[in-house]
């Protein structure tokens, strides 16, 4: 049997930052928001991204 997707997941994080992060177009807002995909298989294997 061939291994097939089963499952994708998207979930947002939102990360703080200690101290404001500065760059030529000002400061940064505060915080970094990403988005960890989860992807499981028919046979039960799950990958993070």
């Amino acid at each position: 049997m061939a291994t097939t997707i089963d499952t994708i997941r998207a979930t947002p994080v939102t990360v703080p930052l200690e101290a404001p992060l500065l760059h030529s177009n000002g400061a940064h807002w505060g915080r970094f928001v990403r988005t960890i995909i989860e992807v499981e298989t028919n046979d039960g294997y799950v990958g993070l991204g």
